[in-house]
């Protein structure tokens, strides 16, 4: 699991499958708590625009997020969510929204 955001109210409880081989590096764990850290993971707020439970959520990143550029190139997308080319900037940017 490379350069994604994980929010779980309690605990990410991040378990691999008996004998497989999973690898974890840079990632972003909020409002929980995490189990297993990977290279390069934080547990902080990512700084999502609006996280809301009524529709209107937006999870594209705030100026300043810790989330941005905090990416490996390992298996990234080549687009975001939103078709945009990625990475902007100095790098990729966890999640599923790169910033502009």
């Amino acid at each position: 699991m490379y350069s994604r955001l994980a929010s779980a109210g309690g605990k990410c409880n991040l378990k691999p499958a008996t004998g497989a081989t999973v690898s974890y590096s840079n990632n972003i764990y909020f409002n929980g708590t995490v189990g297993f850290m990977g290279t390069n993971d934080k547990v902080v707020d990512p700084m999502f625009m609006n996280i809301t439970i009524d529709g209107t959520a937006n999870f594209s990143l705030k100026t300043g997020s810790p989330a941005i550029d905090a990416g490996t190139i390992t298996l990234y997308s080549l687009k975001d969510i939103l078709g945009i080319a990625r990475p902007k900037g100095a790098g990729v940017d966890c999640g599923a929204y790169e910033v502009q």
